[in-house]
């Protein structure tokens, strides 16, 4: 390696490791929570619930979090964060469960006032959620059309 190049690196290196030895240049991340929401609440008669894939509106007002075992999608109003309270929930027709990959929620995700959630085989769900508590499916794009 050539001399200058070497020079080079080393320099970084030492750069690299001086800013992370310097505790006032390094930020420090923390965590508070300030509420948390039982998801059970929002469907009182299931069996078994569990929130997993989260996503936020651009206001980050409300919350959608996917649910495999009960095959829904639900919505948590964070308009007071320290209050989060049910705001809705919709279910996803030719959800199986524990069929991990084929037929669950693999994400969701916003685009104004419409949630598209892509499930696998069953392929893409677009969903209006103008008014969460009133979500209504718009459209099912089935899997194989995704993939041709």
């Amino acid at each position: 390696m050539p001399a200058p190049q070497m020079a080079a690196r080393l320099l970084a290196s030492g750069a690299l490791a001086l800013v992370m030895a310097t505790p006032g240049l390094a930020q420090e991340i923390n965590f508070n929570r300030i509420a948390s929401f039982p998801v059970a609440l929002n469907l009182p008669e299931a069996e078994e619930t569990s929130s997993e894939i989260i996503a936020a509106t651009a206001d980050g007002l409300t919350l959608v979090y996917t649910d495999s075992p009960s095959g829904s999608v639900g919505f948590i109003d964070i308009t007071d964060p320290s209050a989060p309270t049910w705001a809705g929930e919709l279910e996803l027709p030719g959800f199986r469960y524990p069929d991990a990959y084929f037929f669950v929620t693999l994400s969701a995700f916003w685009r104004g006032d419409v949630l598209y959630v892509p499930m696998g085989l069953n392929g893409l769900y677009v969903v209006d959620v103008t008014d969460p508590t009133n979500a209504s499916i718009l459209r099912q794009v089935p899997g194989d059309a995704l993939l041709s």
